[in-house]
């Protein structure tokens, strides 16, 4: 976090109440969709452009604490992916899409959803079954294609992931509400 402030301090959104962090998302900037689905994790960072040159959001990571995640009913990273939205939409002219490559979160723990291929796990029901896909889902994301490895020792996925896209114009689809 302390690294990330200081090099990318704008593209980085801390929810907080009380002096407590609950939750922090990372994004950048990047125009260049088709060499992303062809990089690996690790490579991401070399994508990115200037706010002026991109045509694309990239989510790099949502992390919210469990403490407070769960007492808040799943909300924190929900809200810091709308105010996300919100930014992409109100201050980035150039911006037609926020996406992420995002990792399913219980793929090799799952029973068999359509043919049991990690394909149909994704694009079955959009991810809905999945806790990590299914928070995209909510929030208005649509799985668009699977990543071949991009991250090669996640073992549990094969070390693919999930490109998924949200059109910025679009209100999210289930906008969650905090209690």
């Amino acid at each position: 976090l302390e690294k990330r402030l200081k090099e990318r301090a704008r593209f980085n959104f801390a929810l907080h109440e009380g002096g407590a962090l609950l939750g922090v998302l990372f994004f950048q900037f990047v125009d260049d969709i088709p060499t992303l689905l062809e990089s690996q994790w690790k490579d991401r960072d070399k994508l990115a452009v200037p706010e002026s040159a991109a045509t694309h959001a990239l989510i790099l990571d949502v992390f919210a604490d469990d403490a407070a995640d769960s007492s808040l009913r799943g909300a924190v990273a929900a809200e810091l992916l709308n105010f996300l939205l919100c930014y992409a939409r109100a201050l980035s002219a150039n911006v037609n899409e926020i996406c992420g490559v995002v990792r399913a979160a219980r793929f090799k723990a799952s029973p068999k959803i359509g043919d049991g291929s990690f394909e149909d796990y994704v694009f079955t029901d959009n991810g809905a079954h999945d806790p990590a896909l299914a928070l995209h889902a909510a929030a208005g994301a649509k799985v668009q294609a699977v990543v071949d490895n991009w991250w090669p020792e996640d073992g549990d996925n094969g070390g693919r992931g999930a490109y998924a896209t949200y059109v910025v114009g679009a209100p999210p689809s289930n906008r969650s509400k905090l209690p």
